[in-house]
């Protein structure tokens, strides 16, 4: 049940990160904003793979 609702948490995370929220930038934030960008990226895929580990994990859990 835990592992459940873990990968949705990462789901949601994933697909909030993905889609985003709607906002444009401002041409004068546009360098700091890169930098989010990229950390968002980052951190976009580390989710992606906790998000695949669990599913992994649950899979295997299921099978047993």
């Amino acid at each position: 049940m835990f592992l459940t609702r873990a990968a949705s948490g990462a789901l949601a995370a994933v697909v909030i990160l993905t889609i985003g929220c709607g906002q444009s930038s401002d041409s004068g934030e546009s360098s700091a904003n890169s930098a989010d960008v990229e950390a968002l990226r980052k951190e976009n895929g580390s989710l992606k793979k906790q998000l695949a580990d669990t599913r992994s994990r649950i899979d295997s859990l299921t099978a047993q």
